[in-house]
């Protein structure tokens, strides 16, 4: 229900609504609504053309950890979050394709080589949609297969479905030992309230984020024809400032949008 709510309320989705909602003024007879429904959604558009309303909404979200500058003189464990490698092409085509935020999967492999003795573990299920799909963790393990890493290294971990159930089956799974340095992978947008989950569940993880969406300086104006794909990332920024609100009312994240602790600041930047 809450993933059904979150995406009636995405900007493509109430554009596509203004839209409707001024064809049935018309088919009714309600011209004056019509209208004005009308010049709202075109005011909309012209905003998504003139102005870098996407990167408005990611920038607090990717801003909010240090991208990683150098590594850590010691990793005791890595964890990647799913949503790398789509189990769902894996079942219909036979090929675990990868979309945009790929650089998680790849970042598992340079870590990997980089610290040879750290624990592995990706976690990522079916989802919701299909839960009696193939997971991301079995198709993330053909990839791997694939390239000839060697999957007994890797734990997989094929049961969640979103990222609190990533953090409570990761904690389960690793059982983290005090003073043992575990880093977390995903998209530079999900990691606040990626940390802010591990973190209210007691797992102290240093952010590792990826798959960065923008340039990290904020801009006034930027005028784009190609709004299309401007819109596609607003729904993504979108999206996951309504899950934090969604997780900071159910009390899966400490705030709303969980930050580098202050007593930690300077030990969990990577």
């Amino acid at each position: 229900m809450e993933r059904f709510l979150a995406g009636l309320l995405l900007p493509s989705s109430l554009l596509a609504l203004l839209f409707a909602a001024s064809s049935l003024g018309l088919l009714t007879g309600r011209l004056r609504a019509a209208r004005r429904l009308a010049v709202l959604a075109m005011h909309v558009l012209v905003a998504l053309v003139l102005l870098p309303l996407d990167e408005w909404l990611l920038l607090p979200l990717e801003n909010r950890f240090p991208p990683p500058v150098r590594y850590p003189p010691q990793v005791d464990g890595v964890i990647v979050l799913g949503n790398g490698p789509k189990g769902r092409m894996l079942r219909a085509r036979g090929e675990p394709s990868i979309d945009e935020p790929g650089e998680r999967f790849l970042a598992l492999l340079e870590l990997a080589t980089r610290f040879p003795q750290a624990r592995l573990l990706f976690t990522g299920g079916a989802g919701r949609e299909d839960p009696q799909g193939t997971s991301e963790a079995a198709a993330a393990r053909v990839l791997y297969e694939r390239l000839g890493f060697p999957t007994e290294r890797i734990l997989f971990e094929d049961e969640a479905r979103n990222t609190f159930e990533n953090a409570r089956n990761s904690l389960a799974l690793a059982r983290p030992r005090a003073g043992e340095v575990w880093l977390l992978v995903t998209s530079a947008r999900d990691m606040p309230r990626a940390v802010g989950a591990f973190r209210a569940l007691g797992f102290d993880v240093r952010p590792w984020p990826v798959d960065y969406l923008t340039e990290g300086q904020l801009r006034w104006w930027r005028p784009q024809l190609a709004f299309g794909r401007r819109l596609v990332r607003m729904d993504v920024a979108a999206y996951e400032w309504y899950a934090l609100l969604w997780y900071r009312l159910l009390g899966r994240v400490p705030e709303l949008l969980p930050g580098l602790e202050p007593a930690a600041a300077g030990k969990n930047g990577p």
